[in-house]
């Protein structure tokens, strides 16, 4: 899921990423051919996703001049980025997880005629196909996928009514309801990872009588759904956790951002981590006005945190990195000027060599948002672009 639309589900309960999601299916009636785009169209990458060095994918939606004109795919094969047509031309895409070159899958939305319905497409080496999810309805989204093999993938998203999660077996679909922990309708998760058949877990936030906001952890342990209490020391009450990923059962992180009193932005990102039973708040850079929007976990020696930095004049790019033993930043590029608003969005990893992250920036020039992908050699961080995305 985008930086923007995380962002939204965390501050307004919801609501609001559902108005943004009606108003943009009012324009949205019909099919369009998104393989004859306007030279100004730009990809906007809101996730990515590597199963080797030689199959990354990305996922999000095409702009133009502010507005969504429909999904959008991104494949790397190890030489080259190449634009990829799924099956459905309209909605957004929110995330993405790869399990081979064979088995992808995308999560998302599509609105039609002031509907909103969940959107999950499935790729098998040679097409795109929509899948036939179980619509729960009250204008539905899907947030977030993971998978462990082709016959146990997880999805998660709300609607007005609250979060819910699917479960695909291989063979057909199955909805769950997740439990709330804040006022009805509030909790929203923010995204799933499926560690293996009897752990999944799922963060997100959820708010409480007051309007103030607060982390939200929850897990399914093979047979059902359950809260799990998280490490909520913060005394602000302007929290959200936005991105999670484990290596094994005992061994799992999550990432969020903390705001300022009465939500103000002067806060910082915060790193947990869930041994299995519990979660915990874990010493990592305390970094003032920055957010943390993703993270990926390779080995218990090995884990990327990302998201962004705010200075005096801009956003800029944040990399953190788990050794074992501590996080520490890593130095990431912005993309030079007169791109500004830089933020890092996901970041995905196949070895301790090879590593991936999608991010946006805002372009001051064409006052659009562009994104762009970086990748990690095992000693730096370089910037690289989609094939959709604009040179500067």
């Amino acid at each position: 899921m985008n930086f923007a639309t995380r962002s939204l589900i965390a501050a307004s309960g919801g609501s609001l990423l559902l108005t943004v999601m009606l108003t943009a299916s009012a324009t949205a009636q019909g099919p369009t051919n998104h393989g004859q785009g306007r030279a100004d169209d730009v990809a906007v990458l809101n996730a990515i996703s590597a199963s080797s060095s030689n199959d990354v994918w990305a996922s999000g939606e095409v702009m133009n001049g502010g507005s969504s004109l429909g999904p959008v795919i991104e494949h790397f094969n190890g030489e080259t980025w190449t634009s990829e047509s799924g099956a459905e031309p309209l909605g957004n895409l929110s995330d993405v997880v790869a399990l081979s070159p064979e088995d992808v899958w995308v999560a998302g939305y599509v609105c039609r005629f002031g509907a909103c319905h969940p959107l999950a497409e499935h790729w098998t080496g040679t097409a795109w196909s929509v899948a036939a999810t179980r619509d729960p309805g009250a204008d539905a989204y899907f947030s977030s996928v993971s998978a462990t093999s082709p016959t146990d993938v997880w999805f998660v998203g709300g609607n007005s009514a609250g979060p819910f999660a699917e479960h695909w077996n291989g063979k057909r679909f199955s909805v769950d309801v997740l439990p709330q922990l804040g006022v009805q309708g509030t909790d929203r998760i923010s995204s799933v990872v499926a560690v293996n058949r009897h752990q999944v877990l799922a963060v997100g936030n959820y708010e409480d009588f007051a309007g103030h906001s607060a982390p939200l952890t929850e897990l399914w342990d093979g047979a059902a759904w359950q809260i799990v209490p998280n490490d909520d020391p913060f005394t602000t009450r302007f929290e959200s956790m936005t991105d999670v990923s484990g290596v094994s059962a005992g061994d799992a992180w999550a990432v969020g951002s903390v705001k300022g009193r009465y939500g103000r932005f002067r806060g910082y990102g915060f790193i947990e981590h869930f041994d299995g039973t519990q979660w915990s708040l874990v010493d990592a850079p305390k970094i003032p006005s920055s957010k943390l929007a993703g993270v990926t976990a390779l080995s218990p020696n090995d884990a990327w945190a990302v998201g962004a930095v705010r200075d005096s004049v801009k956003h800029q790019t944040l990399t953190l990195h788990w050794d074992g033993s501590t996080w520490t930043r890593v130095k990431s590029p912005d993309l030079p000027l007169p791109a500004q608003e830089n933020r890092l969005i996901g970041v995905s990893g196949v070895s301790e060599k090879s590593g991936w992250n999608v991010g946006q920036a805002y372009d001051t020039t064409t006052e659009e948002t562009v994104s762009f992908s970086q990748h990690w050699d095992g000693e730096r961080w370089m910037t690289e672009r989609s094939r959709a995305a604009p040179s500067t």
